[in-house]
């Protein structure tokens, strides 16, 4: 289809701000005669998987640096405690 490759980077350049749109990009092109279009939406693609895998890391770092904190705050205050009695 005519102005496949043009619709593709509009989506692709909108994916970072809306990066689900990179996952339509790929839905919608991924089988398109536009060699651009293909291309834009493999790489959409891939840049979804990866973004999606970065924020579930992130999350668990900042979930195992919660509890560390938490952790040393009460082991903290349970030592303080035993000091003062």
């Amino acid at each position: 289809m005519e102005g496949d490759g043009a619709v593709a980077l509009v989506l692709f350049i909108l994916g970072f701000f809306f990066p689900i749109l990179w996952c339509i990009c790929f839905c919608v092109y991924s089988s398109s005669d536009d060699d651009s279009a293909r291309t834009l939406s493999k790489v959409g693609l891939v840049l979804f998987i990866l973004m999606t895998l970065l924020s579930v890391v992130f999350v668990v770092i900042a979930v195992i640096i919660i509890i560390i904190v938490y952790v040393c705050i009460i082991v903290a205050a349970v030592n303080e405690s035993d000091f003062n009695n």
